[in-house]
């Protein structure tokens, strides 16, 4: 791990630390433009000065200096990130550095308190809690990590002006993000349900598309190699797997979802593994529909380039042939600049019928994937009628308590002389009955949202097909019809060169005539 120093003149200088790491802040922020962040390459060349991401670095190194700390970390420049080794061991150690730190300064740079003028007091009626609220920060993934990590977490507008730390602010952080206030109080992660932990980060979202689940990797205790380039889609994948290796045997991940459907018992550790994975599908199909619906903005423009193409070489070839008409010339003097006109133009006829049946295999490639993703769909959906029954089913479970309760009363006097060893068995079974009738108790509360959201992606996935399905009948239909044109044509000028000059003649005298009375 590389830290920071703030020296003399604002000079900045690196230093690299393998253990006992000194007491450090860290700085959470927004990226801006990449040449506008400084880079560990400007802090080893002293260069960089005239970035605008080097004022919040000072502001960093002044503020940790202000707190006592030597010592200072930053994402933007800590890390030599042309080393793809030094990349990986940086993004999987990234949550327990921030762990580490003494503070985290989370800079917003889209937030301003200058205006207000008002004391500490008065902090919590400010008028930037609405910028607050707006800010970019709580809408990245990495910042998720970097809220969570750190024991003490302090926010500071754009001119490094003090809002309040998490503890005071947060109220309307959980308001902000959704996530339990009791998360932000120190309380391990471990006490919160994957399902829950994994819902905080849905709506984030991160520049590279694999960095929203790799930065996941700290909250859920899971570590992988990133690969960049595998897109979302396998990287969240390898984060289930992960988190599923973790939480559950073997054995007990093959049956997740067969002892739901045979009715089995179900502890409440499958079930929020099986809600996991509902939003995990219910996110991809929410990407797939949303790709959808771009591709057939793109081919509806795509489709309009490939009309005005043939309308223009249509009206351009019948603005030749009335130009060819009039000349004096003999029929068969032009009859070659004829034909290689008209090539021209089925060449370019022949290429919209080509991307438009292109445009044509790609819709109903989408539509085959979105088919089969709906059936899936549906699946989960009937899946969640189950797990209702289940969950209802099984928080009856007090009982279950009761029962035990009333046997440890009713046996006192012998419980008395039992061993030790099977008081705390007894006892430690009522509790963990206790607490999984608090977790169905809490996994049933998820249901209902569930269902709804399932609702909502089936709607809008079955509308993205429809969609789709009428506009690739539109393309389908202008292809026969272009095919139909070009095959006419086609035949057309094979009649005119089966016929004898004088027939040839005589048409022409005939089409001058005509084109004659219809001027």
């Amino acid at each position: 791990m590389r830290l920071l120093r703030l020296g003399p003149g604002d000079e900045l200088t690196l230093t690299k630390v393998d253990q006992d790491l000194p007491p450090y802040a860290i700085l959470s922020h927004t990226w801006g433009r990449e040449n506008d962040e400084v880079n560990f390459k400007d802090v080893m060349e002293k260069t960089g000065k005239d970035k605008p991401g080097y004022k919040k670095i000072v502001f960093c190194g002044e503020q940790a200096r202000t707190d006592s700390l030597d010592y200072f970390w930053v994402d933007t420049c800590c890390i030599d990130k042309t080393s793809s080794t030094e990349l990986s061991e940086s993004i999987n150690s990234m949550f327990n550095w921030y762990r580490d730190a003494k503070i985290c300064y989370v800079y917003l740079e889209d937030v301003s308190n200058s205006e207000c003028g008002q004391s500490e007091a008065e902090i919590s009626g400010a008028i930037w809690q609405s910028a607050f609220q707006g800010s970019k920060w709580f809408t990245r993934g990495w910042t998720l990590q970097e809220l969570l990590a750190p024991v003490s977490v302090k926010f500071f507008d754009q001119h490094g002006s003090l809002l309040g730390d998490k503890s005071i602010l947060k109220q309307q952080v959980s308001d902000i993000t959704g996530i339990a206030e009791r998360a932000l109080l120190e309380v391990p992660l471990t006490d919160f349900k994957a399902s829950e932990r994994y819902e905080w980060a849905r709506s984030r979202r991160t520049t590279r598309e694999e960095d929203w689940a790799y930065s996941l990797q700290g909250i859920f205790g899971v570590f992988f190699a990133p690969v960049y380039g595998e897109g979302r889609g396998k990287a969240v994948r390898r984060l289930v797997k992960g988190i599923k290796e973790d939480m559950l045997s073997v054995e007990m991940q093959i049956v997740t979802i067969d002892a739901v459907r045979r009715g089995e018992f179900v502890p409440p550790l499958l079930l929020d593994i099986a809600f996991l994975e509902t939003l995990v599908l219910f996110d991809e199909t929410r990407a797939q529909a949303e790709r959808y619906r771009s591709n057939i903005h793109a081919n509806k423009i795509a489709l309009l380039r490939n009309d005005v193409l043939v309308s223009d070489t249509v009206s351009m070839f019948f603005a030749f042939l009335h130009r060819v008409l009039w000349l004096l010339a003999l029929p068969w003097r032009v009859q070659v600049e004829l034909e290689g006109q008209l090539d021209e133009s089925s060449l370019v006829i022949r290429g919209v019928i080509a991307s438009n049946k292109e445009i044509s295999s790609g819709l109903k490639g989408e539509e085959k994937r979105g088919q089969k993703k709906l059936s899936v769909l549906k699946k989960f959906q009937d899946l969640t009628d189950v797990l209702t029954q289940k969950a209802k089913a099984q928080s009856s479970t007090s009982e279950e308590i009761e029962i035990l309760r009333q046997y440890i009363g009713y046996t006192k006097p012998e419980v008395k002389e039992m061993k030790e060893e099977k008081q705390k068995k007894i006892i430690k079974e009522a509790e963990k009955i206790t607490q999984q009738d608090e977790e169905y108790a809490k996994l049933k509360e998820q249901v209902p949202k569930l269902r709804e959201e399932c609702q909502n992606i089936r709607q809008i996935l079955e509308l993205t097909l429809e969609e789709g399905r009428a506009q690739r009948t539109k393309i389908d239909a202008k292809v026969n019809k272009l095919e139909e044109k070009l095959e006419e044509a086609e035949r057309f000028r094979r009649e005119w060169q089966s016929k004898t000059v004088w027939q040839k003649i005589w048409a022409w005298i005939s089409y001058i005539l005509t084109c004659g009375s219809d001027d």
